[in-house]
């Protein structure tokens, strides 16, 4: 069986592990980040032979490997497009959890697999545990007798470093909260545990240790099911220091189980009316895992393939998913409505909760009455200077004894050193690191993932230290093209532009435009950013230009 993975982040590994355990053949990787395919498959052990074709773009892979089965495991709010597009093409699929951000997306695919007749899994794997199997084997059995009551506790812990590795972790459209992405194993078991079937659903979700997310980090809910019994749930990620556990309890009037350790792999408790041999087996029953994903992926791999073989349904098939979504996704209109939720679900969705925890954010983080905004998941140490309606954004950090002027833009993911000098009205996109020994005057242009250094000759092993970096000047106006690198120890002139993609290793005269790799003039500039011709008139602003000795300068006509 042809099998390809979409997506090769944090949870990839264990994907690929089973499709070797399984022994199919795995045929290609594909993720928007080329790196992280070779990444797979280095923590996968598995020799670069090129026998594994790596793609950007799954449709491109879908129609050139033509796999049997896919696996998708992207972020969460592109899910339910990604696997449209697969069961349209006739793919089997394996969703990760959560299969939808909303309930129109999960119905769709529920009505996309019955449709073109894929098999479509959820990947709710934990319903594999051995000790899981055990306590669904004796509800089935009804040696439970009439279920009373019961509860889920996922109680765990998720730092600022686990969401600071992924913009879209913790969001409301590509994500949600604890309940959702944590905890949606544990809330799947207990819908499945108690018969599928909900009534209503009353919640409560706050946001306690992470105001740098969108979404929650505590959710409590009561849940009536339509037969009789009721269940709580609970699902945190602000446990410290780290996971405690995900512990499932079932109470009967005629059996008591408690499924417990980090993610329900143990048997706690586990006692009957009708006790027998077999359950002196199963008490204390302790399952070894190397983390809280368990050992499950094999076993729902194993399944799909023969659901593919005997042409049935998975054993956690679409709907599933579908029903764990439902579960969540009503806990959060609950605590957006102020009160109990009837089933089904219809025409909610995790976006419909933006700006539930907005207030509070505000009030605390925005401009703390100083007159310029940071996110909440950005890092200011003491000693920095950031000037009257400069804005930084997600994930970044800025460290102690820097500045920044008024006006500025700092993107996403972007690190300013110590003493780093930042004039006015400057623009840094996403992922740039601007390194002790920089400067960067009014104006200044840097574009996305653009690269500063300050060592021409860097070893780990022999550390420089700060008085000894060379410096860099970016003069006034300048603007530094997407994945440009500028090699320390010199100055970009004014309002010179540096092509994407070039590698600045000399001094660059003011207007001037410099492209290539190493870098090399290819023109001028106007101030406005209009590539001049032969006469030194921008055709676009008017501004007339004579040569100098620092490259260009304005001179007036009159």
């Amino acid at each position: 069986m042809r099998y390809a993975m979409i997506g090769c982040g944090r949870i990839a590994i264990n994907h690929i592990q089973a499709c070797i355990n399984t022994n199919m053949e795995l045929c290609a990787l594909c993720d928007i980040d080329l790196d992280k395919t070779s990444q797979l498959m280095e923590r996968a052990n598995l020799q670069d032979t090129g026998a594994v074709h790596k793609y950007t773009d799954y449709k491109e892979m879908l129609q050139k490997e033509k796999p049997d089965l896919v696996s998708i495991a992207t972020e969460s709010g592109s899910h339910a497009e990604i696997a449209s597009y697969c069961i349209s093409r006739h793919v089997h699929t394996i969703i990760e959890k959560p299969i939808a951000l909303s309930m129109q997306d999960a119905d769709r695919l529920v009505e996309l697999s019955e449709k073109y007749q894929v098999k479509v899994c959820a990947c709710h794997q934990n319903r594999f545990n051995p000790a899981v199997q055990a306590a669904r084997k004796a509800v089935e059995a009804g040696r439970f007798g009439k279920l009373s009551h019961g509860s889920i506790h996922v109680r765990w812990n998720r730092n600022r470093d686990y969401y600071s590795q992924a913009a879209w972790r913790g969001t409301w459209s590509h994500d949600g909260g604890a309940l959702m992405n944590q905890c949606i194993h544990g809330i799947d078991l207990l819908r499945w545990m108690f018969g599928g079937e909900v009534q209503e659903v009353y919640g409560q979700t706050r946001q306690q240790c992470h105001p740098y997310l969108q979404a929650e980090d505590v959710g409590m809910a009561v849940v009536t099911f339509k037969n009789g019994a009721v269940a709580t749930i609970e699902g945190t990620t602000n446990v410290y220091p780290g996971n405690l556990e995900e512990s499932l309890f079932l109470f009967g009037e005629s059996g008591t189980a408690k499924i417990g350790g980090a993610s329900t792999n143990n048997i706690d408790v586990w006692k009957f009316r009708d006790q027998n041999e077999e359950d002196r087996s199963l008490q204390n029953l302790k399952e070894a895992t190397s983390n809280v994903y368990g050992n499950g992926h094999t076993a729902l791999f194993a399944d799909m393939a023969l659901a593919i073989k005997d042409n049935r349904k998975p054993y956690v098939d679409v709907a599933a998913g579908r029903d764990a979504l439902e579960l969540v996704l009503a806990i959060y209109k609950s605590q957006k409505t102020g009160m109990p939720v009837k089933f089904p679900l219809t025409g909610f969705a995790s976006v419909d909760m933006e700006g539930t925890f907005t207030a509070n954010k505000d009030k605390e983080y925005t401009s703390q009455g100083k007159g310029y905004f940071v996110h909440p998941s950005s890092q200011i140490d003491k000693g920095v200077l950031i000037g009257e309606g400069t804005k930084i954004w997600n994930f970044s950090h800025v460290q102690d004894g820097a500045s920044i002027g008024s006006g500025c833009t700092v993107g996403q993911n972007v690190n300013i050193a110590q003493g780093v000098r930042i004039g006015n009205d400057v623009k840094i996109q996403n992922n740039v690191s601007v390194y002790s020994g920089v400067t960067l005057e009014d104006g200044v242009f840097c574009g996305p993932s653009c690269v500063f250094t300050n060592d021409i000759s860097p070893r780990s092993k022999y550390p420089k230290g700060q008085e000894n970096y060379k410096k860099t000047l970016v003069r006034e106006g300048a603007s530094i093209g997407a994945n440009a690198t500028v090699v320390c120890g010199h100055t970009i002139g004014r309002y010179a532009l540096i092509g994407a993609g070039a590698v600045v290793a000399k001094d660059v005269p003011d207007y001037a435009l410099v492209v290539g790799v190493p870098a090399r003039q290819a023109g001028w500039v106007c101030e406005c950013g209009q590539k001049l011709d032969g006469s030194l008139q921008c055709m676009g602003c008017g501004r007339n230009y004579r040569k100098c000795q620092s490259g260009l300068e304005e001179i007036s006509i009159f």
